[in-house]
């Protein structure tokens, strides 16, 4: 029998991500400020930002500063204060910065001293992209530019919009063979939920196209088939 869903109530932030329905061109140039990133359980989603801040308020508060280029796409997200960059951010890193190369979006991280370093034990991220900007996989690189895998042992994310909306995600190494989301979370496949704004509102674990029976024996101590997410304003 599949265990009961457990309800994770979000308070204080919201949870967003680029699914083919919320995934719109913002019209966003320039520069923005915001008190914290809006949570997220995968690499799928882009950085945003929640509870924004004047750029007054930027030089006495600490804050996530999201940089825009003329076409709205992301190019670089500093933690800082009065443009100072810090350390102990939720990035793992205290700035991010996005090229874009045909297809590819290419993340990079940076300390507060704005040294490229390497982030959950990857130099350098690169995202695939569809013909309307929407992310489809991301791989691992090294400082030399080799492939690697990251701290859970993943190279390689792919994820797939599903004829029902839910966005499927899998994960592989080096040898392309599938793995699980980390050690705490025993999941392989993995499909997200999204409503009309853009938040996700059920995390669930999969097998083929069947909801996983997952029990404490067979998922760890997790013993979850599905989350159930809910956030406030």
């Amino acid at each position: 029998m599949i265990l009961p869903a457990i309800l994770a109530i979000v308070l204080g932030f919201g949870i967003v991500a680029c699914t083919g329905k919320s995934e719109k061109k913002d019209a966003k140039t320039g520069i923005e400020y915001f008190r914290s990133l809006q949570f997220s359980e995968t690499p799928y989603d882009t950085e945003k930002g929640v509870h924004p801040l004047a750029e007054d308020d930027s030089k006495t508060i600490n804050n996530y500063k999201f940089t825009y280029d003329d076409s709205g796409r992301l190019i670089s997200v500093e933690f800082n204060r009065n443009n100072i960059l810090l350390g102990n951010s939720s990035m793992g890193a205290a700035k991010i910065t996005y090229e874009y190369k045909d297809n590819k979006q290419i993340k990079r991280y940076f300390s507060k001293d704005g040294e490229q370093i390497e982030s959950a034990g990857a130099f350098t991220a690169e995202y695939s992209l569809d013909d309307k900007g929407i992310r489809t996989a991301l791989k691992f690189y090294g400082k030399d530019g080799a492939p690697v895998e990251n701290r859970n042992k993943i190279h390689l994310w792919t994820w797939t919009i599903l004829p029902d909306g839910m966005v499927k995600e899998q994960r592989y190494n080096l040898a392309n063979v599938e793995v699980v989301m980390n050690p705490f979370c025993p999941f392989f496949e993995l499909r997200f939920s999204y409503n009309d704004k853009g938040y996700v509102t059920r995390m669930a674990n999969y097998m083929g196209d069947t909801l996983y029976n997952c029990t404490a024996e067979n998922c760890g101590d997790i013993g979850v088939s599905f989350f159930l997410l809910n956030s406030n304003e």
